[in-house]
């Protein structure tokens, strides 16, 4: 069975409207998503010790991702407020959390080498692990968005 980690960014969509809140984030999306396919994802993200901070890690491990490198910080986890308009998602104020200030340590990127294939996107934080995680062959992944002058591009 192949695996994949995920790096980075992760956040809790509140949706006021409905009084719910979803987990999500790149991260978060792309390792769930991978239980689907018969791949075992593990996330390294860093969420607040707040309600939001274990929301998260329980769905993900609900859902069968490695959260043993989910760390938890002191401060909130990353939230995006989404409004429905016309049954669209729509948006709104973006609250980073603790993922300001988002690093891998060398204990994570040990815990790297275990998988197969590694994925972040624009938004974790994480580009500069990319160059040391390709010269030790990892396959990578990054999802740009709409970020086309990165320099890893």
């Amino acid at each position: 069975m192949k695996t994949l980690a995920t790096i980075g960014d992760n956040c809790v969509d509140i949706y006021p409207q409905l009084n719910k809140a979803f987990s999500g984030g790149n991260a978060v999306n792309v390792a769930v998503y991978c239980t689907r396919y018969g791949i075992q994802p593990g996330c390294i993200t860093w969420v607040g010790d707040d309600d939001y901070g274990t929301k998260l890690k329980q769905d993900l491990a609900r859902m069968g991702v490695d959260i043993s490198h989910v760390h938890t910080k002191h401060g909130v986890t990353a939230q995006t407020q989404v409004e429905l308009h016309d049954n669209d998602r729509v948006f709104g104020d973006y609250t980073e959390g603790v993922m300001a200030d988002f690093a891998l340590s060398e204990e994570d990127y040990a815990w790297l080498a275990q998988y197969d294939i590694v994925h972040a996107a624009i938004w974790g934080h994480a580009e500069d692990a990319f160059p040391q995680l390709h010269a030790a062959g990892k396959l990578t992944a990054f999802d740009f968005s709409d970020k086309w002058d990165s320099p890893l591009w």
